[in-house]
């Protein structure tokens, strides 16, 4: 079934290229209606009983850092966060977040409407009447069920054990930030960004998503957890790979990336994020490599560590996901829940002896399936958090170190600059940088004289 995601997908963004022509009743002409004058606030139509009320979203640093190998030489960009967010949007009340560009009295817009459906531009395909540009909307379903190894979620881990004891005393919050900005770096492997011909699309997919998330968030409080995308790294070959037959087309063979190895592997290398967290992010389909293989060893989607925000050595989570798809929309606000502290729901673990969860969230309350909130071990379908959970990330949070609510990425481009560029170099050194033999010329002064038609001679002095 996955394939059929991923080729619905493409031919939405390449049509014209694939014989895959998009149903008629998916077709749509967006148009923007009087952009409201109050917190610059544009009204989107997008089709008869979809309309959004878009909002500027902002969910990146200041100073991006961009990591990519030329040669095999890793190379730091700083982008500018605020340029790059110039034409993201969203609509919290929809669930909806959008990249939408304005050129020529025509829009182009791509992202998520809703919870289930995408939209992109048919750049190819004829225009409305009215010169609109055509767009395909398309349903992404669930993913299939989700399913976590426990070997990635130990209960706890010795250097969380022993943060926990110092700080059990702090049941006060008073050091905590609200809200609780969590710093995100993602990386990405080849065999996602290899999709996106630019840098800027990369950052621009990887935004939306954050803003997407940091929804699913929106109901936390005390504090409040949000994300920012502070630095994003292309990384090749971090999935160990293995190859088995296709669990869509059983016929042909696929690779895979297992779970387990990859993940220990990323923990081993990556662990210390430059980051609170970091998010890798698979193009692979995720898989356990047992013998016999089966469908069932698919399931797993996602891994992290519990309470591996702002720790030392496992601030790692790790998803897969189709690129342009947002299909890890749905998966990173559980894997990332975990790195929060929470457990699965029907769990309980202690952070803080203080600030026990209040609420029954022990195993015996499985039969009410728990509302398929977040934190749902296997079905979580529901977009907002469980109490359980929520007092679980409480809890957590009054762990951290000040240290964790300090902004590094305010570091990224701080230099120690005792004097402003120009301030010791004037124009003349510059010359003299520029052309260091001039001083060594033997220069004259000669007299010139200019004789005029008129008869009247000038005579200038050089």
């Amino acid at each position: 079934m996955l394939e059929v995601y991923r080729l619905a997908f493409f031919c939405a963004i390449f049509y014209g290229d694939v014989d895959c022509a998009p149903f008629p009743e998916n077709i749509v002409y967006p148009k923007l209606l009087e952009a409201r004058e109050i917190n610059g606030q544009k009204v989107l139509h997008i089709k008869d009983g979809l309309t959004l009320t878009l909002k500027k979203l902002s969910v990146l640093a200041d100073s991006l850092v961009f990591t990519e190998k030329n040669d095999g030489v890793a190379t730091e960009t700083i982008m500018n966060g605020t340029e790059l967010e110039e034409n993201l949007y969203q609509d919290r009340e929809k669930s909806a977040a959008v990249a939408l560009e304005e050129r020529d009295d025509t829009i182009k817009v791509m992202g998520v409407l809703n919870d289930k459906l995408r939209i992109a531009p048919l750049p190819f395909m004829t225009r409305s009447e009215e010169g609109h540009l055509a767009h395909r909307i398309y349903e992404m379903e669930p993913s299939r069920n989700h399913k976590e190894n426990d070997a990635a979620l130990p209960d706890t881990l010795p250097e969380q054990q022993a943060r926990t004891k110092k700080q059990t005393h702090a049941a006060s919050m008073n050091h905590v930030q609200d809200p609780f900005l969590v710093e995100v770096h993602v990386m990405v492997d080849e065999h996602h960004y290899k999709v996106f011909r630019r840098r800027e699309d990369l950052v621009t997919y990887l935004a939306l998503t954050i803003a997407l998330v940091n929804m699913r968030y929106e109901d936390t409080s005390s504090p409040n957890i949000q994300f920012l995308l502070t630095s994003i790294q292309k990384e090749q070959r971090f999935a160990r790979r293995f190859v088995e037959y296709d669990i869509d087309w059983p016929k042909a063979n696929r690779t895979y990336a297992d779970a387990n190895t990859t993940f220990d592997d990323l923990l081993e290398k990556y662990g210390r994020s430059p980051a609170d967290i970091t998010v890798a992010v698979t193009g692979l389909v995720l898989a356990d490599a047992y013998d016999p293989f089966t469908k069932d060893d698919v399931r797993v989607l996602g891994q992290a560590r519990l309470g591996g925000v702002c720790n030392v050595n496992s601030s790692m989570v790790m998803v897969e996901d189709v690129p342009m798809s947002f299909g890890m929309v749905s998966l990173l606000p559980h894997e990332l829940g975990h790195a929060l502290g929470a457990p699965h729901d029907g769990l309980i673990h202690t952070w803080n002896k203080r600030l026990s969860p209040r609420h029954d969230c022990s195993e015996k309350r499985k039969g009410s399936n728990y509302g398929h909130f977040i934190m749902h071990p296997s079905e979580p379908g529901n977009v907002k958090f469980s109490n359980c959970s929520k007092e679980h990330m409480i809890a957590f949070i009054s762990t951290l170190p000040t240290s964790c609510f300090e902004l590094k990425s305010k570091q990224n481009c701080t230099t120690d600059v005792k004097e402003l560029p120009g301030v010791s170099v004037n124009l003349t050194n510059i010359c003299k940088l520029a052309h260091p033999n001039f001083l060594k010329w033997n220069v004259q002064r000669v007299r010139i004289t200019i004789h005029f038609l008129s008869h009247t001679d000038v005579t200038v002095q050089l």
